[in-house]
C-alpha cells in the first residue's frame, strides 16, 4: 500500500492510499456498500475510489455516498463505488479518520507495502517474498517483514507497560490494605476478649460473637467502598488516555472490583472474628 497523502473535498481533508483489488480481503476489511476494486479498474477506465465509514459519516451522513463524484486537490475527479469498514491506522486508541482508497492500477509511482495472508511461518514467508521480489528486480530491497500481531503489540507496548505498573502497584496496595485490616481487626478483637468470654459464659452462641467481632469491620468496609467508588468515578478521566475499546466508567468494572475488594476485606476481618468465637471463657477470666 502506498504512502499516505491528502485528498480534498469541499475544503476538507481525508487520508489517501492506493491499494490492490485483494487488499480488503487480505486485511478482512468488510464491504458495507457498493463494491471494491477489480482487475478491470485499469488506468484506461474511469477513475474510481472506495471510502470508509468515517468518510461517509463526516461528508454524507444523510444519504448514500455511492455514485458521488470526488475531486482531489490535483483536480482529478473520481467516482465513489463502495464503502468499507473503518481501520485504525495510527493506533488502537486513535479514532478512525476519513479515508479514500484508490486503485493501485490508476495510481502508480508510490513506495509499496505488501500484506500477505499465508499459513506458513514468518521465516518461510520472508524467504519466499525475497525470492519473488529479486526475480522481478534484484536491486529491490525487502525490509520490515513482520506479523500483524507484532505491529499491533508494538503500537500498544507503552500503554501495556503503564497498565502493568499500575496493576502491580494496585496488587501491592491490596496486599498492604489486607494486612492493615487484619492487624486492626486483630487488635480490636484482642481488646474485647474478656467481653466475648463473659458473653459466652452467659450463653451467647459462637455465631453471635462472630457477628459482634465483624461489626466494626463491616462498617469500615461499607464506608471504604462508598468513598472508593466516589474517588474512582472522579479520576476516570485520567484513565481514559490508557484505555481503548472499553469505557473508563464501565459498569461491569465498577461492580466486580468493589465486590472483590469487599470479599478480601471481609476475609481479613473474618479470621480474627472466628478466633474470638473460639476463646475459652474459663481460661480468659482466670487470666
Amino acid at each position: 500500500m502506498p504512502d499516505d497523502s491528502a485528498i480534498q473535498q469541499a475544503g476538507h481533508a481525508a487520508e489517501f492510499g492506493a491499494v490492490s483489488p485483494d487488499y480488503f480481503e487480505a486485511l478482512r476489511i468488510p464491504l458495507k456498500q457498493g463494491r471494491t476494486f477489480t482487475d478491470h479498474d485499469l488506468e484506461t477506465t474511469k477513475r474510481v475510489v472506495v471510502v470508509n465509514e468515517a468518510f461517509t459519516r463526516k461528508f454524507s451522513p444523510q444519504k448514500s455516498i455511492i455514485g458521488t463524484r470526488l475531486r482531489d486537490r490535483s483536480g482529478n475527479e473520481s467516482e465513489i463505488i463502495g464503502m468499507v469498514g473503518d481501520v485504525r491506522n495510527e493506533a488502537l486508541d486513535v479514532p478512525p479518520q476519513p479515508r479514500v482508497y484508490a486503485s493501485i492500477f490508476q495510481n502508480s509511482g508510490y513506495s509499496l507495502a505488501m500484506f500477505l495472508r499465508m499459513p506458513a511461518d514468518l521465516r518461510t514467508i520472508k524467504e519466499t517474498l525475497t525470492q519473488m521480489v529479486q526475480a522481478i528486480d534484484p536491486e529491490l530491497p525487502v525490509y520490515s517483514v513482520g506479523k500483524m500481531e507484532e505491529l499491533i503489540s508494538a503500537s500498544i507496548a507503552r500503554r501495556r507497560f503503564s497498565l502493568f505498573l499500575m496493576s502491580a502497584f494496585a496488587a501491592l496496595a491490596l496486599l498492604l490494605a489486607t494486612l492493615g485490616i487484619y492487624g486492626v481487626m486483630a487488635f480490636l478483637v484482642n481488646q474485647r476478649v474478656q467481653e466475648f468470654s463473659i458473653r459466652l459464659a452467659l450463653g451467647a452462641q459462637a455465631r453471635d460473637i462472630v457477628m459482634l467481632a465483624l461489626r466494626p469491620g463491616l462498617i469500615l468496609i461499607s464506608a471504604g467502598s462508598v468513598v472508593g467508588l466516589a474517588a474512582s468515578i472522579a479520576v476516570t478521566r485520567l484513565m481514559s488516555a490508557l484505555l481503548f475499546g472499553v469505557s473508563a466508567s464501565d459498569p461491569l468494572t465498577f461492580t466486580i472490583v468493589p465486590a472483590l475488594l469487599g470479599i478480601v476485606a471481609l476475609t481479613a476481618c473474618l479470621i480474627p472474628a472466628r478466633s474470638a468465637a473460639r476463646v475459652s471463657p474459663a481460661q480468659t477470666l482466670r487470666s
